[in-house]
């Protein structure tokens, strides 16, 4: 009995050791956030989630291909021709990951090669088709709203490849440097057609404003002016009444008198105006007026010679 244990001992360590090769291929782990795919003779048998998983040994069941569900981020740049045929360079950054779903799963695992590749094709066609029908302007204004028409686009082409999108940012629009010192000089030109503007319209309005304040002032100053000639008129009338007796009795012709103190007045009305700030004075009467008095005056020095001279 003791001699067949001897001769059997050699077999069962061997099968131990068959036996823990086994299991050594059989039991495999996979880490959080992923699966793998195993296959058996080369077909796709199943997944395996996260955690300790037994399979069959190998030759007979292998594991794949493993599914990673973190997000990861794709750059893309794309030349593209604005509507007013301005060539501009468009950034893109896609953040997508895998659909956490058997059908997905299986997509992405054996449906493309080069991920990267792919996903940003569909995202460079997707550009061409949102940027085509835009003007440079509208490309700079809508940038923020870009990566949603963009995502409109394509979330349908990345979903029947197992991948969903969760959000695609554009940066705004990149010119060559020779477009950019265009751009620069335009809008220099524009800022300053506004402030010459401005100061067009703040030079009228203080113009205006001195306007109105020399007319205030003027009529202000016609009204003392209107205001001092009457008084003096006034006193002119209280005069020759009070002095009427003597006038008489030299001769004096009192309506004369007032004509001429009147035109006296208004003379020195003028000239007082004329004097005062830009004012230009035309006095179309007094030719006819002073002639008339002139006349008046050596008519009435010939017919009373031994009087005083009228005023008239």
């Amino acid at each position: 009995m003791g001699f067949l244990n001897f001769e059997s001992a050699p077999m069962v360590v061997i099968a131990v050791i068959v036996i823990g090769l086994l299991l050594f291929t059989m039991i495999f782990q996979v880490q959080q956030n992923e699966v793998r795919t195993v296959t058996r003779f080369g077909r796709f048998v199943r997944i395996a989630p996260a955690g300790l998983n037994i399979k069959l040994p190998a030759p007979f069941e292998q594991l794949d291909k493993r599914i990673n569900f973190r997000v990861f981020s794709i750059a893309i740049s794309q030349q593209i021709r604005s509507k007013d045929n301005l060539f501009m360079t468009l950034s893109a950054s896609v953040q997508t990951s895998i659909t956490d779903s058997s059908d997905s799963i299986i997509a992405a695992a054996y449906s493309v090669d080069n991920v990267d590749e792919m996903l940003a094709g569909f995202v460079m066609d997707a550009m061409r088709s949102v940027t085509g029908n835009k003007s440079s302007a509208e490309l700079y204004e809508e940038s923020m709203s870009l990566g949603h028409q963009l995502e409109e686009q394509v979330a349908a082409r990345f979903a029947a490849f197992g991948y969903q999108i969760q959000s695609i940012t554009v940066g705004a629009p990149h010119v060559s440097e020779e477009v950019q010192r265009s751009f620069d000089k335009v809008v220099s030109a524009a800022r300053g057609q506004e402030a010459a503007q401005f100061e067009a319209h703040s030079t009228l309005i203080r113009r205006r404003g001195e306007a109105e304040a020399d007319a205030a002032y003027m009529i202000r100053q016609a009204q003392g002016i209107s205001e001092a000639r009457a008084l003096i008129f006034n006193g002119y009338v209280v005069l020759l009444r009070e002095n009427a007796d003597a006038l008489h009795a030299a001769g004096v012709n009192p309506e004369r008198l007032m004509e001429q103190l009147i035109e006296f007045n208004r003379l020195d009305a003028i000239v007082h105006a004329s004097s005062k700030g830009k004012l230009v004075v035309m006095d179309v009467a007094a030719p006819s007026r002073l002639g008339a008095q002139f006349a008046a005056q050596e008519a009435a020095g010939e017919a009373k010679a031994g009087r005083l001279p009228t005023a008239g």
